[in-house]
Order: C-alpha cells, then structure tokens, then sequence
C-alpha cells in the first residue's frame, strides 16, 4: 500500500519524524510537498477560509489528482501523525474490508478526548453538521459495519486516512473550499451515504502541538517518536 505524508515546504523536521517512524514500521513513504497559506489564498481568495485551511484543501486536491492514476487504496498520513503499533496492519485490515464503493476512511483521528467534554455527543455532532437537516440526515443513514471494524460514531480530527484511487476525480470535484478539511469530509458523509467510513480504533494520535493551520507551535517536533 502506497503512503504519502503531506509536509509543508519549511517543516522538514516534521518529515524526519514521519520517516522515523515508517523506518519503524516498515512502511514505505512518499513526501508530498504541500501547497502554504499565501498559495492557498491566491487561488481561493473569496473563500471564507484562512489561508492555512486553504492550502491543506489545494494540497489534498493536487494529491488526488496526481493519486487517481494509481490502483488500490493508498493512506494520506499528515505530517503530525504519531503511529499507533501495528499501524501497517491495521491499514491493510481496513483497507481488506471496505468496499469499493466508499471514497475514503477516517483511520486516524484526535480521539474523543478531543471532543467537547461539556456537550454531549448528539451536541458535538451539531457543531460539524449544519443545518439541522444534515444532523437527521446522518442519525438516519448511518450503521455500524456488522465486521467490527468500522464505526458510525463522529471522530475529529483525519491524521491518517485511507483513500480510493477510483473516486479520486469525484472527491476533487466536491472539495468546495468553503469548509475546513475535516468538515469537507463529514459533509460527504451526508450528502453522499456510505463515502465515507471511520475506523472503529485509530491508527495514529496527533501529537499534542498545534497545528500549522491554526498556528505554528513555537518549538519543533522531536524527530525520535515516543512508543504511543
């Protein structure tokens, strides 16, 4: 399985802990140089977005593109990604059961630590899926998958996801550039029943910085991962 870390131009320390960590793992992985703010800002400048959210959103569209001509599911793993242990096996247990039908599963996330703890879950749903209709609709269409493996409970966060090379033009095509990345997705999840599935357990944990789209964290990552 192909794997590719999206990476900010200027952030190889981040790409010297995603190799570290591959070397580990044994997984094979690609650099894929992602496009910065000010690029994201010149090509969607009416766009609601900052320019950090925008150039995550022109990155991920140049990388289905250049995906599309590639067979079989490939993971796209941000370059803040700490790797959970058996993440090779894990990705190609998923990726063995999902259908080819589904444009894209969720195997990385935050976690539900992340979440709100104030606001219960039904709460933590509405403030990703607006308007109301949305909410209904994804209480209405989603199931857990009877394997096990899969989940219809909202995570947050995508640090690692597994992608379909054969709905990579129809993923470009519904990118709208008006929600952040993670909400692009949870949008396809209603508006298009079974695109999307998230993974009942992640595969990798975000590490505990900030992140370059909502602002750089003063101190560099530690290229030496610690055992999750």
């Amino acid at each position: 399985m192909d794997a590719w870390v999206i990476n900010l131009p200027d952030r190889t320390d981040r790409w010297r802990l995603q190799r570290t960590q591959a070397r580990l793992h044994r997984v094979p992985v690609r650099r894929f140089v992602a496009s910065d703010a000010s690029e994201g800002l010149r090509s969607h400048p009416a766009s609601p977005l900052s320019g950090g959210e925008l150039g995550l959103l022109v990155s991920i569209d140049r990388l289905l593109r250049l995906a599309s001509a590639e067979s079989g599911w490939f993971a796209v793993i941000e370059d803040d990604a700490l790797w959970r242990p058996g993440l090779k096996h894990r990705l190609q247990t998923l990726a063995n059961a999902l259908p080819e039908s589904a444009w894209v599963l969720q195997a990385g996330y935050l976690g539900e630590s992340s979440l709100r703890p104030d606001r219960t879950p039904a709460q933590n749903v509405r403030k990703v899926l607006r308007p109301r209709s949305r909410v209904q609709a994804w209480r209405r269409g989603h199931h857990a998958n009877s394997s096990g493996l899969f989940t219809d409970r909202l995570r947050a966060g995508a640090q690692v996801l597994l992608m379909n090379p054969s709905w990579a033009e129809s993923m470009s095509r519904h990118i709208t550039y008006s929600l952040p990345w993670d909400k692009e997705i949870q949008r396809w999840s209603v508006e298009y029943p079974g695109s999307v599935l998230t993974a009942n357990r992640t595969v990798a944990w975000q590490l505990p910085l900030r992140s370059d789209i909502r602002g750089r964290p003063s101190g560099r990552v530690l290229t030496h991962p610690r055992r999750p």
